[in-house]
C-alpha cells in the first residue's frame, strides 16, 4: 500500500516539475522518498520479528 501511494506521489511530483510547480514537485518527491522508506523499514520489521504486528 506504501509503495503503490508513494509511487502515485512521485508521478504527481514529476507532473508538477512539468508544469514547472517545483516547490509543489519537490514536497511529492519528498513524499515519495519517505514513504518507499516506510515500506522497507516495514518489511524489514516483519521479516525480522514475524509474530509482532
Amino acid at each position: 500500500m506504501f509503495i503503490f501511494s508513494g509511487l502515485t506521489m512521485l508521478v504527481f511530483g514529476l507532473i508538477e516539475f512539468k508544469k514547472n510547480k517545483k516547490i509543489v514537485g519537490w514536497f511529492l518527491v519528498v513524499v515519495f522518498i519517505l514513504s518507499i522508506f516506510v515500506a522497507i523499514q516495514y518489511f524489514i520489521n516483519i521479516k525480522t520479528f514475524p509474530n509482532v504486528s
